[in-house]
């Protein structure tokens, strides 16, 4: 889940740098340097768009009233931070918008201390570009950003209305996938590249169907993770049909680094969950989950966590699988 700053915040980038006993600004009492910073998206500062950026971003960026943080990624050297613009209330017409700026230090180097304070310029992108005739709209800020190899998966919430009922409102998720690149074809230099938001409704439809699965979107707290070669997972939250009527938690996975999404072949459902996030260690990947328990039957439910009683507490609720190849 994405930290709310302040409407008039500056997000600002810390870098924390502990020298060690070989680092160029240790001494020798092995001395801590201050922390460094950068202000980034910066209401009402002039951006210094990226290679290839509309002319409108430059004005669309300069109307956002307030930023909200969102990922900090570094992919095959560049930094990449990501923040939710949000317009104020006499911008009705203008819908938040996921924001990139990045800091190119070299690929394959080791990152510096001082990589983001060598005077070069963030550049800036506007990430969600959704041309109006696809007829659906995205709405950020959905898990923190997932890096694996050169690419950026981003998962975000769409909605499609039609007509103007709540009946004709349908959710579903949408993959955007940024791909950093070095110099050439054309390029000064390294960057990263948007492409267009990439609807999963239909790819996922027929494995809900035989899994049951009913209304899937995104949880609270949602942050997926990547393993192995190209292995990149997120959590999702919907409803198990077919007599039981849960909600519950799920994992959907791509074993391509994103080229196509499915769900675990044994499924995977905590049930009673409303909140969902993916862990690794020691090899094995673990989902963190909390929500509601049901007692006194089938159609009794208290807002309680495992370890409470009678109100609601944070912490964990679930925790599953196995090894990743086991879970896959």
């Amino acid at each position: 889940m994405s930290l709310h700053w302040p409407s008039s915040a500056v997000l600002l980038l810390f870098l924390l740098v502990c020298c060690g006993g070989s680092g160029s600004g240790a001494n020798a009492a092995g001395t801590q340097e201050a922390s460094q910073e950068v202000e980034l998206f910066k209401p009402g500062e002039s951006p210094v768009l990226a290679e290839g950026e509309e002319r409108e971003s430059s004005s669309l960026y300069g109307s956002v009233s307030s930023f909200l943080s969102h990922s900090l990624l570094d992919v095959k050297g560049v930094m990449v931070a990501l923040a939710v613009g949000e317009h104020g209330s006499g911008d009705s017409n203008k819908r938040p918008g996921i924001w990139a700026k990045y800091s190119a230090y070299g690929a394959d180097v080791k990152l510096k201390e001082d990589a983001a304070w060598e005077g070069k310029a963030w550049k800036t992108q506007l990430v969600t570009k959704r041309p109006e005739e696809e007829g659906y709209v995205v709405l950020p800020p959905g898990p923190k950003a997932v890096g694996k190899d050169n690419k950026i998966h981003l998962l975000v919430p769409t909605v499609t209305a039609t007509g103007t009922s709540l009946r004709g409102v349908h959710w579903g998720l949408a993959l955007i996938v940024g791909e950093v690149h070095g110099p050439g074809e054309g390029r000064e230099g390294q960057g990263v590249s948007w492409r267009s938001p990439r609807p999963l409704d239909s790819e996922l439809a027929e494995q809900m169907r035989q899994q049951s699965w009913e209304g899937l979107q995104l949880p609270r707290g949602a942050r997926g993770v990547a393993v192995g070669a190209a292995t990149v997972l997120f959590p999702l939250a919907g409803f198990i049909t077919g007599g039981r009527d849960r909600r519950a938690c799920t994992v959907m996975y791509s074993g391509d680094n994103g080229g196509s999404w499915k769900f675990p072949a044994a499924p995977v459902a905590a049930e009673d969950c409303d909140a969902a996030t993916l862990l690794e260690w020691a090899g094995k990947l673990f989902m963190v989950t909390s929500g509601f328990l049901r007692r006194g039957g089938a159609g009794s439910s208290n807002p309680v966590t495992r370890g409470g009683r009678g109100r609601r507490q944070p912490g964990p609720s679930h925790a599953c699988w196995a090894t990743h190849t086991r879970c896959l």
